[in-house]
């Protein structure tokens, strides 16, 4: 069943202070996407106001803002900021161009797809995009607009679990029993997201969004600050998002890449339960965290760099629990929703699980 919202409010996980925008009608065309009926509000293309407007919605990054009408929350990646900044640079800041815009929208709706098929509800619809009568480099600036489920990310997450963990050690709160309760509730359940998600961009041949240059990394959207985290009843369902770079065909080193990279970010979770179970100082889960996400950039020289905190030694990745679920969910195996708590008040929830 679809989910419905009452506000714009009901998207978020976390409770955070967001910036409301005002938006108003500029030129341009609305073009569906496949066919979709274009909600009234953006039957003509919208821009960031510096006047207080009808149209009011929250902001999302500087080239991005969320609306809501009737039951759904819209975001708009690449709406045009109210100081025409666009026009200032190398790229049309705030904005995308048509390319990077559609490429955002069929890798959205290659998911939205497969997670259909599934019964899995995906975080993000392709509806339409707007086509400014503005170009860059020969093509139009544009802006996606999507129907989306949540907004918050995973990276919102990352501190609030470690201090949970820490605690959990502190107090000695160390049964392994009860430690795999919390991994099959919540790590585990966080590689089946990942993996389905993933895997559903590998059969249509298409890939997360790295760009390579001579064998080099120029940039890419892969990363926990891509994975959203969206929820529905009292349960939280993992998303990935960010596809202006997803691109068909990868070769081999892109694929590799992005696979490598994912397995560093799932790593994190699963390497601090696996220090709270067998370290000997609370301090070897501090400097596992710092030391992964030192190594964002240099994926081989975290494969390759096995070091002893504290008499623990870094587990590889591939040994961890988590990169099971997640090879299972990149076959196809549809993931279970993780409990609320998990991210609202996962100190309260861990280390009452562990008691």
């Amino acid at each position: 069943m679809p989910l419905k919202f009452k506000t714009l409010n009901d998207i978020f996980v976390f409770d955070i202070k967001r910036e409301t925008i005002y938006l108003e009608p500029t030129s341009g065309k609305t073009i569906p996407y496949n066919y979709t009926e274009i909600p009234y509000i953006f039957k003509t293309p919208l821009k960031k106001s510096d006047n207080i407007t009808d149209l009011v919605g929250t902001s999302s990054g500087d080239r991005s803002a969320l609306i809501k009408s009737e039951d759904e929350i819209y975001k708009l990646k690449g709406i045009i900021p109210s100081d025409r900044r666009w026009e200032i640079g190398d790229v049309p800041f705030g904005c995308l161009k048509e390319t990077s815009c559609l490429n955002e929208l069929n890798a959205s709706a290659t998911m939205n797809d497969f997670g259909s098929r599934n019964g899995i509800q995906a975080p993000m619809k392709p509806v339409c995009y707007f086509q400014y009568e503005i170009y860059f480099r020969g093509e139009h600036v544009s802006c996606s607009v999507q129907a989306i489920k949540g907004e918050d990310r995973l990276i919102e997450y990352d501190d609030r679990f470690l201090f949970a963990v820490e605690e959990a050690f502190r107090r000695n709160l160390r049964n392994s029993n009860k430690i795999s309760e919390i991994r099959e509730q919540l790590t585990d359940r966080i590689g089946n997201w990942l993996g389905f998600w993933y895997g559903a961009l590998e059969r249509a041949n298409l890939c997360w969004g790295s760009i390579f240059f001579n064998r080099k990394l120029i940039d890419t959207n892969v990363g926990s600050h891509n994975i959203v985290l969206y929820p529905f009843d009292n349960c939280i369902g993992i998303g990935l998002v960010d596809f202006d770079m997803s691109h068909k065909n990868p070769d081999k080193g892109v694929r590799e890449w992005e696979l490598d990279h994912i397995k560093k970010t799932l790593s994190i979770y699963d390497g601090m339960l696996y220090f709270l179970e067998n370290g000997s100082n609370v301090e070897s889960i501090r400097k596992y965290f710092i030391r992964q996400s030192a190594l964002s950039i240099s994926i081989q020289a975290f494969r390759d760099d096995i070091v002893s905190f504290h008499g623990v030694e870094l587990p590889k990745e591939d040994d961890l629990e988590i990169m099971k679920h997640f090879e299972e969910g990149r076959g196809g195996r549809p993931p279970l929703t993780i409990d609320k708590e998990f991210f609202t008040k996962p100190e309260k929830k861990i280390v009452s699980l562990l008691k």
